[in-house]
């Protein structure tokens, strides 16, 4: 749903570092992933979207949240663009992810160290993590065949495809370029594998998945227009713009 979608945007910093934290540090048998969605559901922007909504609707968009975020395609590199685009947002949005952590992870024995290293990681100066965010593998044919057939897969791959070479620009310093000409690479890349493995999808359907991966990405790098990470150039060409993420 459309609610879900805009509230897993809003908050993919937030997901990404919980989901990080699951992955490296859960003990308890719990469903996180339905306490996560609970306390983000919560949160001012959520409430504003869903205010007005049915119970019904209420109830749809809650569980296409949890499982939106039980299928998250939570890895390293989103993680640190997370934190990046963190270190660059208001001082009431870390320490409200300190909070986030410490009402999700009750009980954790893990949940000290969870807080110490997330405080230790936003306490970087000068909106960067002073090192290179570190990039996962490219796509490849285990990740199509393994992702076919699930929910939101090729969406998935997108997402991180587009994380991964927007990190290898950050980190190659690469700072600006063509909006249309990243889109087009990422596009190209995805079709190409498909097509190596024998999969195929109408075409406009295709794209605008493959889209939706790339938006998301986008979001991982806090890349808003509210926020300049975009502008037209000289010749009236959108472009993306690392050094204006905030979020």
């Amino acid at each position: 749903m459309d609610e879900s979608r805009e509230i897993y945007q809003y908050y993919v910093h937030e997901i990404n570092i919980l989901v990080g934290c699951l992955i490296r540090w859960r003990t308890l048998p719990i469903n996180y992933h339905k306490i996560i969605a609970q306390n983000l559901i919560l949160e001012d922007f959520s409430h504003t979207l869903i205010i007005n909504k049915t119970i019904d609707s209420r109830s749809r968009i809650f569980q296409y949240f949890v499982e939106s975020i039980a299928s998250s395609p939570v890895n390293v590199t989103a993680i640190k663009a997370s934190i990046r685009s963190l270190l660059r947002s208001s001082s009431d949005r870390r320490e409200a992810l300190i909070c986030l952590v410490e009402n999700t992870f009750i009980g954790e024995e893990n949940a000290e160290k969870m807080i110490a290293v997330i405080k230790t990681d936003l306490s970087a100066l000068g909106g960067e993590l002073g090192y290179p965010i570190p990039v996962v593998d490219p796509i490849g044919k285990r990740d199509i065949l393994e992702g076919v057939g699930k929910k939101s897969w090729l969406e998935n791959l997108s997402y991180q495809e587009s994380i991964r070479n927007l990190a290898i620009r950050l980190n190659r310093g690469e700072m600006t370029f063509l909006k249309s000409k990243f889109e087009s690479d990422i596009y190209n890349i995805l079709l190409s594998q498909c097509l190596d493995h024998g999969i195929h999808e109408l075409k406009s359907t295709f794209m605008n998945r493959v889209k939706s991966g790339v938006h998301l990405a986008y979001a991982n790098f806090a890349l808003r227009e509210a926020y300049d990470g975009y502008f037209l150039d000289n010749e009236g060409d959108v472009m993306i713009d690392l050094n204006n993420t905030f979020c």
